[in-house]
C-alpha cells in the first residue's frame, strides 16, 4: 500500500485479467495494517466496494490487536505456520492459542485458515479446534499456474 495507488493497480489487474473481483483475496500482514491506519482503512473499504476480500496473513505472529479486526473490515484470519507446527508438540497452550484465534474469528464472523499444514495429525487437530480450512504440503506441494490448471482439470474428470 506504500507504493503507488493500490486501488488503481487492482482495478487495472482485474480489467486485464477479466477476473471478477469476488474471486480476488488480498493478504495483508499485520505490520502493513499498522503503518498508516486511516489510509489502509480507506484503501480496504474502496476495494471492498469492488467486491475484493481481505485476509490477515500470519495472524497472531505480530501485533494482533483484536480491536483492529473489525475496523479493517477483513474477511479472513490466516493462522501462521509457526502455530500450526507447534500443534504436533502436544502442549495444551499451543492448542489453546490456535483455538483462541479460531474462536475470535467465529465471534467476529471471520473465516479462519491454517497455514503450513503438513501432517494428518495437524489437520485432524485443526478440525477438532474448529478450523476447517487449511493450506499446506499435507494436501499438495506448490505448483506453477499451468500445472495447477492441469491438476484441476484432471480432478474434474472421472
Amino acid at each position: 500500500m506504500k507504493r503507488g495507488n493500490l486501488v488503481d493497480s487492482v482495478k487495472s489487474a482485474l480489467a486485464i485479467s477479466g477476473l471478477e473481483p469476488q474471486y480476488l483475496e488480498l493478504e495483508l500482514t499485520e505490520s502493513v495494517l499498522m503503518i498508516d491506519t486511516h489510509a489502509v482503512i480507506n484503501v480496504i473499504n474502496e476495494l471492498k466496494t469492488l467486491g475484493v476480500s481481505f485476509a490477515i496473513d500470519d495472524f497472531g505472529a505480530g501485533y494482533s490487536s483484536l480491536g483492529y479486526l473489525k475496523q479493517f473490515a477483513i474477511n479472513k484470519l490466516k493462522i501462521g505456520q509457526s502455530f500450526i507446527q507447534k500443534l504436533s508438540c502436544g502442549k495444551s497452550e499451543d492448542n489453546a492459542v490456535v483455538q483462541a484465534i479460531v474462536q475470535s474469528g467465529k465471534t467476529l464472523e471471520l473465516q479462519t485458515l491454517a497455514e503450513g499444514v503438513e501432517t494428518l495429525e495437524q489437520a485432524e487437530q485443526l478440525i477438532q479446534l474448529g478450523c476447517g480450512n487449511g493450506q499446506g504440503f499435507f494436501w499438495h506441494q506448490p505448483m506453477r499456474a499451468k500445472d495447477f490448471e492441469s491438476f484441476c482439470l484432471n480432478q474434474m474428470t472421472i
